[in-house]
């Protein structure tokens, strides 16, 4: 149990010391541009996980693949979002 602890609290001081990330969100960025966006970033990186894999044998190239599939659930959900709000804008557009 103390070496569980000791070892969250590492964690968690490493994470609050991390370097800023090079990449910026601009900010005021709306919601659905960053969706948009996001949708893009996770089709580009579905492609490139895929094509990896489609160079490598056995559990390598079964790693990449579950790459490929967690990218393309989290890319479905994203655009999920952006359909719902979709939805939402042309439902307040006509009231």
């Amino acid at each position: 149990m103390r070496r569980h602890a000791a070892r969250t609290r590492s964690l968690l001081q490493t994470r609050a010391h991390r370097p800023p990330l090079p990449l910026q969100v601009r900010p005021g960025l709306k919601h659905q541009e960053a969706l948009n966006h996001a949708s893009e970033l996770l089709k580009c990186a579905c492609a490139t996980a895929y094509e990896s894999a489609d160079q490598l044998r056995g559990v390598p190239r079964d790693m990449a693949m579950a790459v490929v599939h967690m990218v393309g659930m989290a890319r479905a959900l994203v655009d999920s979002a952006l359909d719902a709000e979709e939805v939402r804008l042309k439902t307040t557009e006509g009231k």
